[in-house]
C-alpha cells in the first residue's frame, strides 16, 4: 500500500478583511450565527498571484528541488485559458524539467482529489509533489447575493507531499453527480456571475455526504468511533453541523477554521490541515472529505503507521 507524508504546507489569505455585518447593515449577527463564519477575505489579486505568494513561503522547497517529480494545481478561477498553471509555477520555481505538471479544473473537492492522486503517483519512492490550491470566488459574486456574499472568502495554499511516509489512504471513496451541475455554476462569459441554489447543494449533502463516510469506514477494518479527527471541507457551519448530527459522531472531533476564514474553496481542507498539522500529524486514523461544485465529493480515511 502506497504511503506520504505532508512535508509542509503554506496559505495566502486574500489581503482584505470583511464580514457580513459590513456587507448587509441589517444583519444583526445572525449570518455569522448561521453560517459559522464571523471574518471574509477578499482579494483584488488573481488567484494565480495568490498561488505564487503562497509557494513563495515554503521552506522546504529551494534544498529538495531534484525531489519534486508533480505539480498539481487546483483551480476554478483560471489566471490564464492557457498554458497550465501548473507549468507557470513549474518554471517561476524553476523546477525540473521532467516535472509531470497540470492542473485540475475542481472545486471544494478538489484537494481531497489531488491528494489521492498524488499518492498514486508517488508510489512509496523518495519523490516530491506540490499540490497547489486557489480560488477567488468573489470576483464572480452578484454583490446583491446573500447566500454567496456570505460564505466564499479568497486565498491560496501550497501543499508539498512527499513518498513513502508515515500516512496511509486505506479507503477512499469518490462521487461525482452532474446532475446537480447547475446548482453552483457559472459560465465563461465575463459578464455572468456565480449562481448556487444553497438549498439545492445543502440537500444534496444530507443525502450523500453521511453515506460515502459510511461506506468509506465499511471497506475498512475500523468504524467510526475509531476516527480521532475529521477534516471535512469548511462549507458552512450548517452543513458540517448535518453531517456531525447524521453520522452521530464527537463534535470535538471535528476541527474547524470557518469563524477565521470562511469557505476557502479547494484552499479549504490544505488551510485547516496547515491550522491543526500537529492533529494531522499524530492523530492514528482520520477522515478526510471535501465536497461541493460539481457536484462531487471524495472522502478519504488515513492512517498513521
Amino acid at each position: 500500500m502506497n504511503s506520504f507524508e505532508i512535508l509542509e504546507i503554506k496559505s495566502s489569505i486574500g489581503e482584505i478583511q470583511t464580514s457580513p455585518e459590513k456587507l448587509f447593515d441589517d444583519d444583526d449577527g445572525r449570518i455569522a450565527l448561521k453560517t459559522g463564519i464571523k471574518t471574509l477575505h477578499r482579494s483584488k489579486k488573481s488567484a494565480y498571484d495568490l498561488a505564487i505568494e503562497a509557494v513563495k513561503k515554503l521552506d522546504k522547497l529551494d534544498e529538495n528541488k531534484e525531489k519534486f517529480k508533480y505539480i498539481i494545481y487546483v483551480t476554478q478561477s483560471l489566471s490564464y485559458f492557457l498554458p497550465n498553471h501548473a507549468s507557470r509555477i513549474q518554471s517561476f520555481l524553476t523546477l525540473p524539467k521532467n516535472t509531470l505538471s497540470f492542473d485540475i479544473n475542481q472545486g471544494c473537492s478538489g484537494f481531497a482529489q489531488a491528494l489521492y492522486i498524488t499518492n498514486k503517483l508517488l508510489n512509496n519512492n523518495d519523490s516530491l509533489a506540490l499540490i497547489v490550491c486557489s480560488d477567488t470566488y468573489s470576483h464572480h459574486l452578484n454583490k446583491e447575493d446573500r447566500s454567496t456574499q456570505v460564505l466564499f472568502s479568497d486565498g491560496a495554499t501550497a501543499t508539498i507531499v512527499k513518498g513513502g511516509g508515515k500516512m496511509q489512504i486505506i479507503s477512499s471513496k469518490h462521487l461525482t453527480d452532474g446532475s446537480g451541475a447547475d446548482f453552483l455554476s457559472k459560465s465563461v462569459s465575463p459578464e455572468t456571475k456565480l449562481n448556487m441554489d444553497g438549498a439545492a447543494v445543502f440537500q444534496w449533502t444530507r443525502r450523500e455526504l453521511g453515506k460515502q463516510i459510511r461506506e468509506l469506514m465499511d471497506e475498512s477494518d475500523f468504524n467510526l468511533m475509531d476516527v480521532k479527527k475529521f477534516f471535512f471541507h469548511q462549507a458552512s457551519k450548517l452543513v458540517i453541523t448535518n453531517i456531525i448530527k447524521s453520522l452521530k459522531i464527537d463534535e470535538s472531533k471535528v476541527l474547524s477554521t470557518l469563524n477565521i476564514t470562511g469557505n476557502l474553496v479547494s484552499s479549504s481542507i490544505p488551510f485547516l490541515i496547515q491550522e491543526h498539522l500537529q492533529d494531522f500529524k499524530s492523530s492514528e486514523l482520520m477522515v478526510l472529505s471535501g465536497f461541493g461544485v460539481g457536484l462531487s465529493s471524495s472522502s478519504l480515511l488515513i492512517k498513521n503507521v
